[in-house]
């Protein structure tokens, strides 16, 4: 047994989850703080978001962990060293 095109369709469907909710998380961490919105709960939301979308592609294709991981924590710790800049001003 080889690669079938359910498997092709899942990873298709992981990346492009993935490209997606990427760009959408980069975005939501460079654009300005809304009324009212601190840089901890921006970066908490952002923490969520990674996460959650990791746990999500994990789950429909678990043969993409690489990809999950690398989605739930890459950006989180972008998020982590943006969080020490704030709390710690230069």
């Amino acid at each position: 047994m080889g690669i079938t095109r359910l498997d092709l369709l899942k990873a298709f469907i992981s990346g492009m989850f993935a490209l997606v909710l990427g760009f959408f998380g980069l975005s939501f961490l460079f654009s300005d703080l809304g009324p009212g919105e601190t840089w901890t709960s921006r970066f908490i939301a952002l923490a969520v978001l990674y996460v959650g979308s990791g746990l999500v592609i994990g789950y429909v294709n678990p043969k993409l962990w690489m990809i999950a991981g690398l989605t739930a924590w890459g950006a989180l710790l972008l998020g982590i060293v943006g969080l020490i800049n704030v709390v710690i001003p230069a």
